[in-house]
C-alpha cells in the first residue's frame, strides 16, 4: 500500500506489521557458511579440472593403431635430443651448426618413408637485412633458416600455409619450453603429414627459423627475401613464454576471423581468448613473436599460439624438459595438426581477407569449445543483450509496483539512490585496491604474491569485496528499522544498479572496439536470465525464495571467471618478474583483481544482507585484508624463492671513453647490475661482494652516450669497479672516410661519414646527435625520420663463413657557421654472451656470491665512445 498525508491514521499498525515480517524474512546467520561454501568448492573445482587437463600421451607402442594421429612420444625424444645440445644462441656453435644438423638429419629421416603424394622440398637459408623494430634499427647477416615445403602432387595451387617456430635459445637456456617444444611438434606434424594418404588442396610451408630470440630476425628474412615467401597467404606462429601447460590461441588476424573458425571447428582441446590478444597488443606482455614480422611485413594473416605456464623458467637455465608433461606435447600437436588440416583443405587459403572484413572475438569455455564471432556480430549481441536487460529491469520495476502497492515515483527514487550508491561502492572498491597497490610499493614491499599467489585474495579481492559491500551495508542498516520498502526489493535494486553499471560500460566497451567487453556481456546476459525467470515464476516479490534464480544463474558465471582469473594470474605473475624496475606490477594485479571482483561480486555481494548479522561477513573482509597486509610486511610476504627468483643482468664490462682527438680519457673495467623487476637491487646490497664498492651507473648520463652503458639502462643500475673481463673478441669501428656531399638546405654543409665494423656476433651502436647537427641519410633501409636526436642500431650474425664486416654510411647536415664543432657522439658495444668458458674465476666467485633465491645472467661486453 501506498501511504499518504491522509493515511495517517492507518499508517502505524501497517507499518508495524511489515516491520515484524521484514526482520524475520532473513536466513539465519549458519546459512551464510553454506554459501561461501558453495562458492568455495566451484574454485576448487575449477582448479582441480585446470590441474588434469592436459590429455593422455599417445606412445610410440601403439602408433600402429593410431595412423594420422601425433605421437607425443616421439616428440618428447626429439625433443631430448635437441636440448642435449646445450644453448643455441645466435652466432655460437650450438645453434648454427649442431642444431642446423640435427634438424636437417631429422627431416632426412622423416623423408624416407614419406608418400608419394607429397613433393617435399628442403631449403637452407642464409639471411641478410635490415628492419625497424622496438625502437632500433636491427641489422642481420648470415642468420639461418631450415625450410620444407610439401607441395600436394595432385595440387596447382600456389597459396601455401606457413608454419613457423624457433630454435635458437637465449643465453645459458636450453630452451626447451622456448622455442624447442614447438619445433619438434612441427618435426611430427611433417611427418604424420608426409606419412598421410590423405590429399591437402594447397602447399605447406615449415619454416624452423634460427634467429628469433636476436629481435625477430629470421622470420624477417624469409618473409622479404626467401622465394617462397611470396605463395604464404596464411601462417601459424608457435611460440612459448613458459615451460609446458596448453598452448593458448592469443593473437589472431588482421581481418581473418575464418581463421578462429577453422580452429574452433577442428581443435581438439581449445585454449583461446580475445583478452590475451589485446593485454600482447597494448604491451601488457613483455615479449613479442613472429607473428609481428609476418603480419607487418608479410601482411598475411595468421594464428599466434604460445605456452605460458611456470613463467618463471622462461629465458633461464631451468627452462628444462623434465618439467614439460608429455601430455603438453600431445595436446598442443593434436590442436595445431588439426588447424593445419584444416586451413590446408579450406577454400578461404585462395584468398584469406576476401570473407571478412573485421577482427574475431574468440573465447574458449573451460577448455571444453570455443566461441568465436565477428566484430559485427558483437556489436550485435552487445546491443541486444544490453537491450533485454534493460527492459528486463524495467518489467522487474513493475511488477515491485504490483505486488507493493507503491508509487512508481518512489520505487524510482529509491532505485536512484541505490544506483548512486552502488556507483559509490564501485568506486571505493576501486580505490581501496589500487590504495593497497600504491600502499605496498611505498613501503618497498610489492610482488609478496610473486611466489605465493594466494596472498592475492586476502590483498586485493578481500579488500574489493569490502569496497563494494561497505556503503549498502550502511544503507541497510540505517533504513532497516524504519523503513516500509521490503529488504528482498533493495537488494534486488542493488543487483539491478549493477548490471545498469555493466549495461553501460558494456555499451562503452563496443563503442570504442575493445573485444574483452564479451566479459561483461555474459555477466549481464546471464543475471538477466535469473530476473526474467523470477518474473515469469512470481517468486520476485516472494521474501527468500527469490534469491534461487540468482544464485543459480552466477554459477556457470563464476567458474568461467574463476578459470580465466587464475589462467591470467598464473601467466602474468611470473612475467612481473622480467618487467624491470619503472613499472608497478601491484597496479596490474589490482586491475585484474578489481575487473573480476567487480564481474563476480557485484551480484553476490548484495545477497550477504539476506543473512542475519551480515555485517560480521562484511567485517571478515576488512578483517583478512588487513591480516593479508600485515603478513606481506613481515617475511611472510619476502617473493622470491628457489623456483621463483629475483632476475638479474651481469655484465662483466669494459668501458673506454675516449675524446674528439681519440685519446683515452677513462678505460675502466667492473661489473653491471640489472635488476630485471620492481624491488631492484636493493634486495642484494647485503649480500653480494665488493657492495662496499658499488656506485650507481647513472651518474654518467649526462656526461656519457647511453649513460657508458654497454646494455640498455635502466635507473636503478650498479656499478662495481673490478678486474677486466677476458675478451676474445672485441668490436673495431673504423672510419672509412669523410667527405662533403650536396646539402639540400641553405647554410648547412652535409657530411658523408663512412664506417666499418668488425667484431662478436652481437653488437649495438648508440649515436647521439650533437645540436649543431641533423642526421638526415643513412645507408639502413630504416626512415630517419623515426628517430629524434638519439639512434640504436642492433647487429648480429650467424654463422661466420662469409665476411660478417658491416659497412655503413651516416650522413649529416651541419651548421656551416660550425663546421670545426663535433657533430655526433657515437658508442660500440660487443656482447660476448655465449662464451662463458672465458669468465675470469673472480667473475665466477662474484656469481656465486648472489643470493640461493636469484637468478643471474651473466656475460661479458665491452663499450667504447668517440666523439666526431
Amino acid at each position: 500500500m501506498e501511504f499518504t498525508k491522509g493515511s495517517s491514521s492507518t499508517f502505524a499498525p501497517k507499518y508495524k506489521t511489515l516491520k515484524i515480517t521484514y526482520s524475520k524474512n532473513k536466513l539465519n546467520f549458519f546459512w551464510s557458511g553454506l554459501y561461501f561454501t558453495l562458492w568455495g568448492f566451484l574454485i576448487f573445482l575449477v582448479w582441480w579440472h585446470l590441474k588434469n587437463i592436459l590429455p593422455k600421451p599417445y606412445s610410440i607402442n601403439n602408433e600402429t593403431s593410431l595412423q594420422n594421429e601425433f605421437i607425443a612420444e616421439r616428440a618428447e625424444r626429439r625433443l631430448q635430443d635437441l636440448v642435449r645440445i646445450g644453448p643455441r644462441v645466435v652466432g655460437s656453435a650450438n645453434n648454427e651448426q649442431a642444431t642446423v644438423k640435427l634438424l636437417l638429419d631429422a627431416i632426412e629421416k622423416i623423408k624416407i618413408s614419406a608418400s608419394n603424394k607429397f613433393k617435399i622440398e628442403v631449403n637452407k637459408q642464409l639471411g641478410n637485412g635490415s628492419f625497424y623494430i622496438f625502437g632500433f634499427v636491427n641489422i642481420y647477416r648470415n642468420i639461418q633458416n631450415i625450410i620444407v615445403k610439401l607441395t600436394p602432387v595432385n595440387s596447382t595451387s600456389t597459396s601455401a600455409l606457413l608454419i613457423n617456430s624457433h630454435f635458437d635459445s637465449r643465453p645459458g637456456s636450453p630452451g626447451a619450453g622456448d622455442d624447442g617444444t614447438m619445433v619438434v611438434v612441427m618435426l611430427e606434424i611433417l611427418r604424420v603429414l608426409i606419412h598421410s594418404q590423405e590429399l591437402l588442396k594447397h602447399p605447406i610451408i615449415f619454416l624452423f627459423n634460427g634467429a628469433e630470440e636476436t629481435g625477430l630476425q629470421a622470420s624477417h628474412a624469409f618473409i622479404t627475401q626467401h622465394v617462397w615467401a611470396k605463395d604464404v597467404k596464411a601462417f601459424i606462429n608457435l611460440d612459448s613464454a613458459g615451460n609446458g601447460g596448453r598452448e593458448i590461441l592469443f593473437q589472431s588476424g588482421p581481418a581473418a576471423p575464418w581463421l578462429i573458425k577453422h580452429y574452433g571447428n577442428v581443435a581438439k582441446h581449445p585454449f583461446a581468448s580475445t583478452i590475451a590478444e589485446e593485454m600482447f597488443q597494448n604491451g601488457l606482455i613483455p615479449s613479442d613473436t613472429d607473428f609481428r614480422i609476418f603480419r607487418d611485413f608479410g601482411n598475411i594473416p595468421g594464428l599466434d599460439f604460445a605456452h605460458s605456464q611456470n613463467g618463471y623458467v622462461y629465458h633461464t637455465a631451468y627452462d628444462k624438459i623434465s618439467s614439460i608433461p608429455r601430455g603438453t606435447l600431445q595436446n598442443t600437436g593434436d590442436n595445431i595438426l588439426a588447424i593445419v588440416m584444416a586451413i590446408t583443405n579450406s577454400n578461404e587459403l585462395k584468398d584469406p581477407t576476401i570473407e571478412h572484413p573485421s577482427q574475431a572475438i574468440f573465447y574458449d569455455v573451460l577448455g571444453l569449445f570455443l566461441i568465436n564471432y565477428t566484430e559485427t556480430e558483437a556489436f550485435i549481441i552487445n546491443f541486444c543483450v544490453s537491450a533485454i536487460a534493460i527492459v528486463t529491469i524495467i518489467l522487474s520495476f513493475c511488477l515491485m509496483k504490483k505486488s507493493s502497492g507503491l508509487f512508481c515515483r518512489r520505487i524510482l527514487t529509491r532505485f536512484i539512490i541505490i544506483l548512486l550508491i552502488q556507483v559509490a561502492s564501485v568506486l571505493i572498491a576501486f580505490g581501496l585496491g589500487i590504495g593497497v597497490a600504491f600502499f605496498l610499493d611505498i613501503i618497498g614491499c610489492s610482488m609478496a604474491w610473486y611466489s605465493q599467489s594466494w596472498l592475492i585474495l586476502g590483498l586485493y579481492f578481500c579488500t574489493i569485496f569490502f569496497g563494494l559491500s561497505l556503503v549498502p551495508l550502511i544503507y541497510i542498516k540505517l533504513t532497516e528499522e524504519n523503513e516500509f520498502f521490503p529488504l528482498n526489493y533493495k537488494i534486488q535494486m542493488f543487483m539491478h544498479s549493477h548490471c545498469l553499471l555493466q549495461v553501460i560500460f558494456l555499451l562503452i566497451l563496443t563503442a570504442v572496439k575493445i573485444h574483452s567487453g564479451f566479459l561483461v556481456m555474459l555477466s549481464i546476459l546471464f543475471y538477466t536470465i535469473a530476473v526474467i525467470l523470477n518474473v515469469i515464476t512470481t517468486l520476485q516479490g516472494k521474501s527468500l525464495s527469490w534469491i534461487v534464480f540468482p544464485v543459480l544463474s552466477q554459477i556457470l558465471p563464476f567458474m568461467f571467471y574463476t578459470y580465466l582469473v587464475i589462467i591470467i594470474l598464473t601467466t602474468f605473475i611470473p612475467m612481473t618478474g622480467r618487467s624491470f624496475s619503472n613499472s608497478n606490477p601491484e597496479l596490474l594485479i589490482s586491475a585484474i583483481s578489481f575487473v573480476f571482483a567487480f564481474l563476480i561480486g557485484g551480484f553476490l555481494i548484495p545477497l550477504l544482507f539476506v543473512f542475519r548479522k551480515s555485517e560480521i561477513l562484511v567485517s571478515i573482509f576488512a578483517i583478512t585484508s588487513v591480516i593479508f597486509i600485515i603478513c606481506t610486511i613481515t617475511p611472510i610476504g619476502f617473493p622470491y624463492t628457489k623456483s621463483s627468483f629475483q632476475r638479474f643482468d651481469v655484465i662483466h664490462t669494459t668501458r673506454i671513453f675516449r675524446d674528439r682527438n681519440n685519446k683515452i680519457m677513462t678505460n675502466e673495467s667492473g661489473y653491471l647490475i640489472q635488476s630485471l623487476d620492481r624491488r631492484g637491487t636493493r634486495t642484494i646490497k647485503d649480500t653480494v661482494l665488493n657492495m662496499t664498492f658499488v656506485e650507481t651507473a647513472d651518474k654518467l648520463c649526462d656526461s656519457h652516450i647511453n649513460c657508458g652503458s654497454p646494455n640498455y639502462p635502466k635507473k636503478d643500475d650498479l656499478w662495481i669497479p673490478a678486474n677486466p673481463p677476458l675478451l676474445i673478441r672485441v668490436p673495431l669501428l673504423k672510419t672509412k672516410s669523410r667527405k662533403l656531399v650536396k646539402s639540400e638546405y641553405e647554410n648547412a654543409t652535409r657530411i658523408r661519414y663512412e664506417y666499418s665494423l668488425t667484431g662478436p656476433d652481437h653488437m649495438k651502436l648508440f649515436i647521439k646527435t650533437l645540436p649543431n647537427c641533423k642526421l638526415v641519410n643513412w645507408s639502413f633501409n630504416v626512415n630517419t625520420s623515426l628517430f629524434s636526436q638519439s639512434f640504436y642500431i642492433s647487429y648480429h650474425y650467424g654463422t661466420n663463413s662469409e665476411d660478417t664486416t658491416l659497412l655503413f654510411w651516416l650522413e649529416f647536415d651541419k651548421d656551416i657557421n660550425k663546421l670545426s664543432a663535433p657533430c655526433f657522439n657515437v658508442a660500440v658495444t660487443g656482447h660476448l654472451d655465449h662464451h662463458s668458458i672465458y669468465r675470469t674465476d673472480e667473475f665466477r666467485t662474484f656469481l656465486a656470491s648472489f643470493p640461493k633465491w636469484t637468478y643471474v645472467t651473466a656475460w661479458m661486453s665491452s663499450y667504447e665512445s668517440f666523439t666526431a
